[in-house]
């Protein structure tokens, strides 16, 4: 057994078991040699890549099983200008053997030597049908005596006719997860990036992926990307063992190791030297990542998820009031909502349970409601169509698949109507002639279903109001003072935990479905009261809506409006302020529902502030008559008249309306006493897990237990957060966001703001640039773009290179260049490392459409800025 396997061994756990055994392969031929039956691997033989696979394969490495063709293929086809007879068949054989599909690798002899590491410039093949066979082996023998590789090895003093082309033919993993591990990162730490799928897309600048920096204890402590991609803790171990046995076994330089992750296991699938220094690598998400490798790339991964699961023609989200409700919240602000009331991980909120108390048939397909997307919360209109199900048509399948899809249609049409799609978009107030249309011979049936619904409705609006008063208020009331009397400082973290639980659980199933249901309660019979405005007195639709808010002001009933009338009518400044904190103490000095803001208690220049504002009107109270009396005058003035049927159903409905509405409002006061108190418990959680002031706000209510478990587990997606919540202000957000909206999302000072600086993110150190700028993706084609660099070259003015991603191609104009600008790179895209090894400068993740040609800037890598010049 070597020392490196030994190694290896002895680092292992007995829970975490790396290794995996392969089964040991025979020769093909003379010419497809198994890993298993190479005593001595020799780069000049079976090329650089192969031989580093054959030592590392032989070390106990997890290397899928595979086969190489020695360089004499090669030196054959270049002789005689095809591919030596019978290697087709011997491959086609190996291929077979490694069970159908295989990977078809370049392995030069030049290739991942210390010197020169040739990273991305030859392709790797995926070959899946025998025919493929024959092209692939000729694709990759013949882009050894390529242009592109030609002008690459000039570059650094060669020639293509150093190039001695093996082959590698390994089992082809389909991964979950691949990418590349730098080692002696920052020190001692590795950085992994890494993406869904095959790497290709991750090195050539394609895709940005995700990144981990992780230091020896195995902890992650920088990331980006993390919660797209989430990277599972047995892969973090997986992939340490495994650099610690590379790093035995070639120790005189850091390594670029690319692996791959299905099923539990790490492979390694390539080894070599890095040979140029990273510096200092700083995992910082720019603005442009933000919009496209985070919030784009989220938004269409729900949209397909979704259309999948429910089976809709199309997704549409809407931020509908939750802009106002949390315009600018934190993953705590907006976790919390989707805990208590939207849903998530799964688990139904209090829209859903409440609205199946109701009798509305709600399903699986109605978790989550809401998603965080680029910093703000918006609800999916299916998911949320799915608790607005009252029994019409039958089936869940044949909901989806006619009123859903006619909601989401009438979105595409007009946006707008995606806003509280529950207070007209919904048909939740059917004529027989609605059905009809939609449902020919069985509206008869579904109006009947609708009749019984709006009885069970108006049951459920006569018997709640009731069951709140007088037994609801009361015993949430208990809970919030039992809870308030607990000694959080005195409680472990663990203790803390279940009484931040306790609230959420208590928040979940009880006090916030009594929201719901007042919510739902007042939204019905709103309207209803605006479409009997419509259908029986004959009003216009916008008429019926001046109407409705006129029968809803000044209603009675409210706990806001009491709280404020106290404070106003209380004997004195002093007397008011006495008061305040047990009447108000628990608003927000922010938004409401954004429970990272102090609350009003906690800030007694904000309750005074609260308090005066109140009282400096002089006529609180006056102007909630006035407010009354008009309600009272318009609703006496719109019964006065109608037939006695007719007046006593508008008028039930006006009532219920009111009632609920009001009550709405003073649910709302009562449970968001509760967000005071898991408020309390948060701070001190965050206190005695050691976080910085305001960091718990970073994560979701159910990362809490993994707070307490492991604090230091939680900091890197805190500091990922903290980045991302910056960012998330360059970000222009449409309200309503449809399939065809997100490709033109777009950063807010696209087409609002001059560019005057940028900052991206490291790629690549170099000196500082004064220059002019060239962006290769303005230019029509390769001419263009090299006119331009001997136009400024003949004026001796440095350049500044810029492309949204670069290729082989680009290599002269990068040769020529004093620094690059990529858009889409990371720093193991093929532009970044072309930068590192010809000693460029370069910055990535700054929307190359802001760097005009022609334009003059100052360029910093090290501080990754470029600042434009007068």
């Amino acid at each position: 057994m070597s020392n490196a396997e030994s190694t290896l061994r002895r680092a292992e756990s007995p829970s975490e078991t790396l290794l995996h055994q392969t089964e040991t392969l025979e020769n093909i031929s003379e010419s497809v040699l198994s890993f298993d039956r190479i005593d001595a691997p020799n780069a000049s033989d079976i090329g650089g890549k192969a031989a580093h696979l054959v030592m590392l394969k032989k070390a106990g490495l997890p290397v899928p099983s595979g086969y190489c063709v020695p360089i004499s293929a090669h030196q054959q086809f270049l002789e005689h200008g095809k591919i030596p007879e019978r290697l087709i068949e011997d491959i086609t054989e190996a291929k077979r053997v490694l069970g159908g599909k295989i990977a078809l690798r370049s392995s030069a002899t030049c290739e991942d030597d210390s010197q020169l590491s040739m990273a991305g410039v030859f392709e790797s093949l995926y070959l899946y049908d025998d025919r493929q066979i024959a092209s692939g082996i000729e694709q990759i023998f013949q882009q050894a005596r390529s242009r592109d590789v030609e002008s690459f090895m000039a570059l650094h003093g060669k020639s293509a006719g150093d190039v001695q082309m093996a082959l590698v033919i390994q089992r082809l993993i389909e991964p979950e997860l691949s990418g590349v591990i730098y080692t002696r990162v920052n020190g001692d730490k590795l950085l992994i990036q890494y993406i869904d799928g095959f790497g290709a897309l991750l090195v050539d600048g394609t895709t940005r992926g995700s990144a981990l920096i992780v230091d020896a204890s195995g902890r992650i402590v920088e990331s980006t990307g993390f919660e797209m991609r989430p990277f599972p803790r047995k892969a973090v171990v997986q992939v340490q063992h495994c650099t610690r046995v590379i790093e035995i076994l070639f120790p005189d330089a850091a390594q670029d190791i690319e692996f791959t992750f299905r099923d539990g296991v790490v492979s390694i699938v390539q080894a070599r030297p890095l040979t140029t220094d990273l510096g200092k690598v700083e995992l910082r998400e720019t603005p442009v990542e933000c919009l496209e490798a985070h919030t784009k790339e989220k938004i269409r991964r729900l949209m397909a998820r979704e259309k999948a699961e429910l089976g809709t023609k199309t997704a549409v989200f809407s931020d509908a009031n939750y802009s106002e409700l949390l315009p600018k919240p934190t993953e705590m602000d907006v976790g919390l909502h989707m805990y208590v009331w939207g849903g998530s991980n799964g688990i139904p909120g209090a829209k859903q349970i409440g609205h199946s108390k109701m009798g509305y048939q709600v399903g699986p397909g109605a978790v989550p409601i809401i998603s965080y997307l680029g910093g703000r919360p918006y609800s999916s209109i299916a998911r949320y169509a799915a608790i607005y199900h009252a029994g019409f048509p039958e089936t869940k399948e044949e909901y989806f698949s006619t009123l859903v899809n006619e909601y989401l249609e009438a979105i595409q049409t007009n946006p707008e109507k995606g806003a509280y799609p529950q207070m007209g978009l919904f048909l939740q107030d059917p004529t027989l002639e609605d059905l009809q249309a939609r449902f020919g011979d069985r509206a008869e049936e579904y109006f009947r279903v609708y009749q019984e619904f709006t009885v069970r409705m108006r049951g459920f609006a006569r018997d709640f109001i009731t069951e709140f008063r007088e037994k609801r208020l009361f015993s949430n009331a208990a809970f919030a003072e039992t809870m308030g009397q607990a000694d959080l400082e005195g409680m472990s973290c663990q203790q803390l935990l279940g009484h931040a639980t306790a609230i959420l659980e208590h928040i979940r199933t009880e006090s916030n479905v009594d929201f719901v249901k007042a919510a739902r309660l007042g939204f019905y019979y709103s309207q209803r009261l605006q479409g009997l405005l419509v259908q029986k007195l004959g009003h216009g639709r916008e008429q019926a809506k001046k109407i409705f808010s006129k029968l809803n002001q000044g209603l009675d009933g409210s706990a806001i409006t009491d709280a404020n009338v106290a404070i106003a009518e209380a004997a004195s400044d002093e007397e008011a302020m006495k008061i305040a904190p047990f009447l108000i103490g628990h608003f927000s000095t922010g938004e409401m529902l954004e429970i990272r803001h102090k609350r009003l208690r906690d800030d007694p220049e904000a309750l005074r502030t609260y308090v005066t504002g109140i009282r400096q009107t002089g006529n609180y109270k006056q102007q909630f008559e006035t407010q009354k009396a008009a309600r009272l005058e318009a609703e006496g003035s719109l019964l006065t008249g109608l037939p006695e049927d007719d007046r006593i159903e508008l008028r039930e409905v006006i009532r219920a309306s009111q009632t609920y509405m009001a009550l709405r409002e003073t649910v709302k006061y009562l449970f968001t006493k509760e967000y005071l108190l898991l408020r309390d418990a948060l701070e001190v959680l965050g206190q005695k897990t050691n976080l910085e002031n305001g960091d718990i706000y970073f994560l979701y209510p159910r990362e809490l237990a993994s707070l307490v478990a492991d604090p230091s587990s939680m900091l890197h997606l805190i500091r990922a957060r903290r980045q991302s919540f910056k960012n998330y202000e360059e970000l222009a957000m449409p309200s309503v966001i449809r399939e065809s909206d997100v490709d033109g999302i777009s950063l807010a000072s696209d087409s609002d703001v001059d560019f005057t600086e940028a900052a991206g993110k490291f790629l690549a150190e170099g000196p500082l640039v004064e220059g002019t700028i060239v962006n290769l993706d303005e230019c029509e084609n390769l001419d263009q773009a090299a006119a331009l660099m001997r136009q400024y070259q003949a004026l001796n003015v440095s350049v500044v290179l810029v492309a949204t991603q670069m290729n082989l191609s680009h290599d002269p104009f990068i040769a020529q260049s004093a620094g690059l600008v990529i858009e889409n790179a990371g720093i193991v895209a093929h532009g970044a490392q072309r930068a590192r090894e010809l000693g460029k400068g370069a910055i990535g993740g700054i929307k190359s459409k802001q760097l005009k040609t022609g334009m003059r800037v100052f360029f910093d890598p090290l501080k990754q800025i470029i600042r434009k010049l007068s």
